[in-house]
């Protein structure tokens, strides 16, 4: 009877302990993606370990904040971005007027081409080169683009210029000034100073004229058109 007893206990005990067992194992933690309407939903998973990555609908547009067309609402760039100084890009043809007696000979032209082209530092979008040629010498002035007007502010180091009345004037050539671009974008109309800014003194016959520092001031008006 004892033996009975002692079986039948030692098989409840087993039994207990082998369920217990299953039962246990079947609970381990699963991690992963527990939505059902995620695209890496885990079905085998029971604990949401956030990872969940859901489907977007792509939007195509601009992205770079710095366009006329930018699209805050855009995940997919278009490459269509439109920028205010795209309009200005070409070459021009007109009227360069300058007032000081010194150097509006070299200066003024009823016909000076110039034009308007890419920075280098292209990261800078409303950044613009404005090329022009003075007595035979190309000069790039660094510029900036906002909305149809176009500004001028930099500085041609260490220029030479050959001046009748006075021999050659050594010296930076500082352009300061700003033109608007019309609306039907064909023409340019503004106004420029031009400052020399002397590296040596200018000397003539014996005497000095004009001293290394000083400013030769020259102000133009600026009518262009497209070309």
């Amino acid at each position: 009877m004892n033996k009975y007893r002692f079986s039948n206990i030692f098989c409840v005990a087993f039994t207990v302990l082998m369920l217990t067992c299953f039962s246990s194992c079947g609970d381990d933690d699963v991690q992963g993606c527990t939505d059902p309407l995620a695209e890496n939903f885990d079905a085998l998973a029971n604990v949401d370990n956030g990872s969940c990555v859901y489907a977007i609908d792509e939007v195509l547009g601009c992205m770079d904040s710095q366009a006329e067309n930018f699209d805050p609402l855009a995940n997919v760039d278009s490459g269509a971005c439109v920028y205010a100084r795209d309009k200005f890009f070409g070459e021009y043809e007109g009227s360069f007027l300058c007032t000081n007696d010194i150097t509006k000979g070299f200066l003024s032209s009823d016909s000076l081409r110039f034009t308007v082209s890419p920075s280098l530092e292209d990261d800078d979008k409303s950044a613009v080169l404005f090329g022009l040629t003075i007595e035979g010498f190309p000069i790039d002035l660094n510029a900036s683009i906002t909305g149809n007007t176009i500004t001028i502010n930099d500085t041609f180091p260490d220029f030479t210029i050959p001046v009748e009345s006075l021999g050659n004037l050594r010296g930076d050539i500082i352009g300061l000034g700003s033109a608007t671009l019309s609306t039907d974008n064909s023409m340019l109309n503004g106004d420029l100073r031009l400052t020399i800014l002397l590296l040596e003194d200018v000397n003539v016959g014996g005497a000095t004229l004009f001293s290394e520092g000083d400013e030769i001031i020259d102000n133009c008006d600026l009518n262009a058109i497209r070309i």
